[in-house]
């Protein structure tokens, strides 16, 4: 297995101990609390799904943004079928665009599977810094039309979470990283959650599916990369 994988699976491991213990302490390590809410179900999740994401890097990237494609395109236009269907239309276009545009650029990395795990794994920690952050330090909500139970602090959290998570990565081996990319991480995925709550808002609908189990489906786990795909192109164009 190569050390990079092995190298990030551990950092994976340790936030993912602190990520238990830091929402223990939200509940005043009531665990019998912790157990019954959503929150126990999301944490457990992203155990397979890091497995998902080292077998999607590295060995079937292809069919796994073909995945994520397939299943966001199945809950926007039939498991929520009766809701207004332009805002997931408008919503389903971006979406796509931006996994696509994440696609290209893994593609045209000097190493694909090192640059896809990176991204995935540094999306991942923006989403967990947003939470904390935005649980500790959330006093000014955002807007109704996005979501009020979430907080600019929050967002602020979610930027600087994904950047910093990246710039980490970079020093275990990630090749091709630069601050630009780091950023893109940071800005993409705040960007691509408040827009997929915007959407969820105008479509009416409270989540995606239950394709992936407390996490409110592939459109709510896989936001944050859509929006970064935007901003990854760009960058690639500005320095290109």
């Amino acid at each position: 297995m190569s050390p990079f994988i092995i190298h990030l699976t551990y950092l994976a491991a340790v936030m993912f101990i602190i990520g238990v213990i830091g929402t223990l302490a939200l509940y005043r390590f009531k665990f019998d609390e912790f157990a019954q809410s959503g929150l126990a179900l999301k944490i457990i999740v992203w155990i397979p799904l890091w497995v998902i994401y080292i077998l999607g890097a590295y060995f079937l990237f292809n069919i796994f943004i073909s995945l994520i494609i397939g299943f966001s395109l199945i809950e926007t236009f039939w498991e929520n079928r009766r809701a207004h269907f332009s805002p997931r239309l408008f919503y389903s276009v971006l979406f796509i665009v931006g996994i696509g545009l994440f696609a290209v650029f893994v593609e045209q990395s000097p190493n694909p599977a090192v640059m896809a795990l990176s991204l995935l794994a540094a999306c991942a920690l923006s989403d967990i810094t947003a939470f904390f952050v935005g649980h500790l330090f959330g006093y000014h909500s955002l807007p109704n039309s996005i979501n009020q139970k979430k907080s600019w602090e929050g967002v602020f959290g979610q930027l600087l979470g994904g950047a910093v998570g990246m710039e980490r990565i970079r020093t275990l081996g990630a090749v091709g990283v630069s601050i630009g990319i780091a950023l893109s991480v940071g800005f993409g995925s705040a960007l691509g959650d408040m827009v997929n709550s915007f959407f969820k808002r105008a479509t009416n609908v409270t989540r995606w599916s239950n394709y992936i189990p407390g996490h409110g489906g592939v459109g709510d786990r896989f936001a944050s990369i859509a929006g970064t795909g935007y901003f990854l192109m760009l960058v690639k164009i500005i320095l290109h």
